[in-house]
């Protein structure tokens, strides 16, 4: 990847503009589509939404109702319209990677849970949709929690250690929490009512699976993969490519 820098004017140099705009000229380079998922429909009113998310900490919303009529794809034939619409919202949710995302709440509170490279967040759903009615409402978008993964320290000092990413969400649908799959090779519980972490659950990342009854905080299985078979040559040396955690709830 190649970016250029015009030259700059010690006597004018901003630090921030600098900054801004390499991140500006290296987004319009390569962006990484981490996760994407679809929106309840209970959440959207019966519109098919999908929400994106990149490796620029930006979360993309597209209303993909318009562009799965056959009558669109008649007009691209046409050159009436593109074939590639971009997003219907774009906003800088994080500051850098999000790797996961899920949705929870109910009709009256639906909610978007975004994970990245340093913290979660919790989106209220209905503030989204009202900034793809109205682009002002964009500039205005909050999350309406942030946390992190609890740290480590290192060392007999106590070193404080980076944030842990969080690499994949679940719900559980009996209490309503979350599971947080971090970099630490842990599930965290993480109450949304009192915000608070509960539990934690050891995952590893040597292909192991973990199956835990969190109704019993004990663990259940763990599963090692297996071989190849020398006759099947579809299966690959590592034949499970999935999280190194699981829970059952």
């Amino acid at each position: 990847m190649t970016i250029n820098i015009t030259t700059m004017d010690p006597a004018i140099y901003n630090d921030d503009s600098y900054r801004s705009e390499l991140l500006r000229k290296m987004r319009t380079c390569e962006t990484i589509v981490y996760r994407a998922i679809f929106a309840p429909k209970n959440f959207t009113g019966g519109q098919t939404i999908l929400v994106a998310a990149t490796s620029s900490g930006l979360l993309h919303i597209y209303q993909l109702d318009r562009i799965m009529k056959p009558t669109y794809w008649d007009r691209v034939g046409r050159g009436e319209v593109t074939a590639f619409p971009g997003p219907n919202l774009s906003f800088q949710a994080h500051p850098t990677q999000i790797y996961s995302l899920l949705f929870v709440g109910d009709v009256t509170n639906p909610l978007l849970i975004s994970g990245g490279d340093q913290d979660f967040r919790v989106w209220k759903w209905k503030d989204i949709l009202a900034a793809m009615e109205n682009p002002l409402f964009a500039e205005r978008l909050k999350p309406v929690h942030i946390d992190q993964l609890k740290r480590k320290t290192l060392g007999f000092r106590k070193a404080l250690l980076p944030a842990f990413e969080i690499n994949e969400i679940a719900v559980s649908k009996m209490t309503g929490h979350l599971f947080l799959a971090g970099g630490d090779s842990l599930a965290h519980e993480w109450d949304i009512t009192t915000q608070q972490f509960s539990r934690q659950f050891q995952g590893s990342e040597d292909g192991t699976l973990g199956i835990w009854d969190v109704r019993q905080d004990r663990k259940v299985e763990f599963l090692q993969a297996q071989p190849a078979t020398p006759t099947d040559e579809s299966l690959l040396p590592s034949l499970w490519q999935t999280c190194s955690w699981s829970s059952t709830a």
